[in-house]
């Protein structure tokens, strides 16, 4: 009975990673395309603070290294901002789910802002045209998109904890 629970959050986890993939990768008008919120951020960061211990280091890189791929970026340009934002996150924040979702909204801006700024410093150092102002509108959106991405993700593993 266990691996076939362990499975099933496995199966839901894999099908999260796709469909953050396909929202990331869908395209939108050119005025809303900068309020594209950092969908798979959110994802991992909401695995991170419930189900701390779920991936390790080398699924946060393999990620990172597929969104690379899938947005034709530097290589490694996610996987480097997915793993200090994670790494903070994880050392930073132990409680919190214990928060309010004010307080919750507060810190992903936080690691919003972070994870932003680490691709930001990559792509300026390269010698990419960055636009810093641009970036306020993903992780604005991303904050928004929170409550709900938490919500969704409660209610998906409150019935994956029903059959555990």
């Amino acid at each position: 009975v266990g691996r076939k629970c362990m499975s099933s959050l496995s199966i839901r986890f894999l099908i999260g990673v796709l469909i953050t993939f396909i929202l990331t990768i869908i395209p939108l008008p050119i005025f809303v395309e900068g309020f594209r919120p950092f969908w798979l951020l959110l994802f991992v960061l909401y695995f991170q603070f419930y189900r701390p211990g779920y991936f390790g280091v080398f699924g946060l890189f393999f990620l990172g290294l597929l969104l690379d791929v899938l947005l034709c970026s530097v290589m490694g340009e996610h996987a480097c901002a997915l793993l200090l934002t994670l790494s903070i996150a994880e050392s930073k924040m132990r409680r919190f789910e214990f928060l309010s979702i004010a307080q919750q909204m507060i810190c992903i801006t936080v690691l919003s802002m972070l994870y932003q700024a680490v691709i930001v410093l990559i792509d300026s150092s390269l010698g990419y045209n960055t636009k810093a102002l641009f970036t306020l509108e993903a992780i604005l959106s991303s904050v928004l998109c929170w409550p709900w991405i938490k919500l969704l993700l409660d209610n998906l593993m409150q019935s994956y904890e029903r059959y555990r």
